[in-house]
């Protein structure tokens, strides 16, 4: 096949992904419905839920407290640079599941005055996760063979009964859709979209706080990895997954990589009249370069997150590797 054609045929593969993105999982290879879950190429979104925030709401406890008072100081300008800062998305749950994202980053916390209630938080506080979920749940209805996971890794101003409180609330909405974690003991490596296929499971829930791992139906940090390079330099993080790519052993475990970076408080500084996503959207696209070169498979690369991830192809992208 000459390199025209391979041109034409990747872009008819892209055109064919974005088009049906709200399925694609159900429209991949045989083969692939029959690899491990953990060697499908994967798109989620970082921090996937700060879409939205409330510059009316204080700054949210995840921010250093010398932060939380600068910003509390200066009032509306404050909250404004926060939240210019903080957006990580541009998409709204619904709007990243039909566009094909598939895996979520969850920041969580009992919003102080909320009456226990739980709420998304990124330097301030968005929408209630009670909401979002049942965005996640109206999708599987009505898309019954994509399967999404849930990352429920950073949690603020939460006690014991707090957590029982939201596994409650997981396991309410999801009930016989999540996929329970005792699989962890059996063959975790045969858990494929064909295998799932056949029960009523669609819902990973990864839920990393180590006192509650015994809950029917939650997955432990121990499943998944996500190595960080911390970050806001591109060419660093490049460098960083690169090495990262070429030492990482083949395991069970679901693997992240994060294509994201992450600006420190003297670029912020340096920087207050402009925006995360005017630093983010080119890391998105220096990743989406990075992944182009790369393959899915026992070797290959499983969940891929970026910040705005409507921008650059980055989903049809992630999607097309397991077409290669």
């Amino acid at each position: 096949m000459t390199e025209l054609a391979c041109e034409s045929l990747s872009q008819q593969l892209m055109e064919t992904i974005q088009r049906k993105s709200s399925d694609w999982m159900s429209l991949l290879p045989e083969h692939v419905l029959d690899r491990p879950l953990t060697q499908v190429a994967i798109p989620g979104s970082h921090d996937s839920f700060a879409f939205y925030l409330d510059e009316k709401s204080p700054v949210a406890m995840d921010m250093p407290r010398p932060v939380r008072l600068f910003a509390d100081s200066f009032c509306c300008l404050g909250k404004r640079v926060t939240c210019d800062w903080s957006l990580t998305q541009s998409l709204d749950v619904l709007q990243q599941l039909q566009a094909g994202i598939r895996y979520f980053d969850i920041r969580t916390c009992v919003k102080p005055g909320s009456s226990g209630e739980f709420f998304v938080l990124h330097g301030l506080y968005g929408h209630r996760i009670r909401n979002l979920l049942l965005s996640v749940l109206s999708f599987l209805y009505v898309h019954p063979k994509e399967v999404v996971l849930l990352d429920f890794n950073h949690f603020y101003n939460m006690t014991a009964d707090s957590h029982k409180q939201l596994i409650d609330l997981i396991q309410d909405f999801f009930g016989d859709k999540l996929v329970p974690s005792y699989f962890i003991a059996t063959k975790p490596q045969d858990i494929s979209l064909r295998s799932l296929y056949a029960t009523p499971h669609r819902v990973f829930v990864f839920y990393q706080a180590g006192y509650f791992l015994t809950e029917a139906g939650l997955w432990p940090s121990s499943a998944i990895v996500a190595p960080w390079a911390d970050t806001d330099d591109v060419k660093i993080m490049v460098e960083f997954l690169e090495n990262w790519y070429k030492t990482k052993a083949f395991s069970w475990q679901f693997t992240v990589a994060q294509g994201v970076v992450t600006p420190s408080y003297n670029t912020v500084a340096k920087h207050l009249c402009t925006t995360l996503k005017k630093i983010s959207v080119p890391a998105t696209s220096t990743f989406t370069d990075w992944v182009a070169s790369k393959t899915a498979g026992q070797h290959g690369l499983n969940i891929c997150i970026a910040d705005f991830v409507e921008t650059n192809l980055f989903i049809p992208t992630v999607i097309s590797l397991n077409f290669k």
